[in-house]
Order: structure tokens, then sequence, then C-alpha cells
């Protein structure tokens, strides 16, 4: 054994740095793939949401818009507001019977406004004081054997006389507009009137 040829060994390293590469590169290409189809998942639900997203604020702005449609009944007008301003001129402003739009809150508004049936008015400035029960059942207050100016009502004549009166009042309205937007109580208005 004394043989001055050594044997040949194989040329391990060689072989062993190949499979070593191939081994790196097998979980690499794993690796490599198991990105690809995680981005590729990601990428497929954001698409999904922001279809969702967008499918839902399309049915928010067509349900806003839809908000807008209103209705005026016979016994009834309406007048449109933008921004708290009366829309159209004339008789333009006003809207008769049927099915209406107008742009919704904040940026429109509808004022409806009963015609066509006769309001009335009760004043009692000027007369006997009277509880609300008496007011319901309409009972009357009997005159009291002396006056008492700070509880109950009264009106002096020219003649310096003192009477006590309850004064009903009926009216129409036949000017909407004037009716809604140059008077700010129309019926306390109408009360110190009477």
């Amino acid at each position: 054994m004394s043989d001055s040829k050594k044997p040949e060994l194989p040329d391990l390293p060689e072989k062993f740095d190949s499979a070593t590469k191939l081994k790196k590169e097998e979980p690499s290409v794993v690796v490599s793939s198991v990105e690809d189809s995680t981005a590729a998942a990601l990428s497929d639900a954001l698409s999904s949401s922001f279809k969702i997203i967008q499918g839902l604020m399309v049915g928010v702005v067509v349900i806003f818009l839809c908000s807008g449609f209103f209705t005026v009944e016979p016994n009834e007008v309406a007048i449109k507001l933008r921004f708290g301003k009366p829309v159209g001129a004339g008789q333009d402003r006003i809207l008769q019977q049927g099915l209406h739009w107008s742009p919704p809150s904040p940026i429109g508004e509808v004022v409806k406004i009963p015609i066509g049936e006769t309001r009335s008015i009760v004043a009692t400035n000027c007369w006997y004081a009277t509880t609300p029960e008496m007011e319901i059942s309409g009972e009357l207050p009997f005159a009291a054997a002396s006056f008492r100016p700070g509880v109950d009502g009264y009106a002096i004549t020219s003649d310096e006389n003192i009477i006590h009166v309850r004064a009903d009042a009926k009216y129409l309205i036949s000017e909407p507009v004037s009716f809604k937007f140059n008077f700010l109580d129309v019926e306390n208005l109408l009360r110190n009137a009477l």
C-alpha cells in the first residue's frame, strides 16, 4: 500500500456545491411563487373591496338625490327655497298640486303652506281669566262682582268705560309668499290687531 499513486477521490466539493445551489434555488422559487400568490390575493381583495365601496357611494348619492322628491297636496301650495331664498319670480315661485323635485337639505328646502281652508284665531286678551279646562269644555266664565285688573283682561273705550271682549277672526291665505316671508308670526299679529 505504499502506492505512490493516490487514489482519485471524486470531486465532491463541486458536486456538493451544485447540490447546495439546487437546494438553495428551490426554496427561493417556492418563496417567490408564494409571494406572487399572496400579492395576487391581496390585489384581488383590494379590487373587490374598492368595487363594493364605489357601489355603496353611488347608492348613497342616488338615495340623496331621490330624497328631493316631494308631493304637494290639493289643499296646499309649496315654495322651493335654495339656501334660504325663494326660487323663481312672481307666480313661478308657487308650486301647485303634484310631484316635484328640489335639491335636498342643506342646499334646498320646501315650505308647504295650507290654502283653501278657512283658518280661525281667537283673541282673549280683553276677556275674563279662564283655565285651560274651561277653554277645552267651551265653558264661559261668569262676570265677577269686582274687577281684577291684574287677572282679567279688559279694554277701555273712547268714553272711558271698561269692556270685556272675546274676538274670533276667520281668514284665508291669498298670497302664500307674503304670508310666509313678510310676517314672523301671523297669528300673533292678528291676535294683537283684534
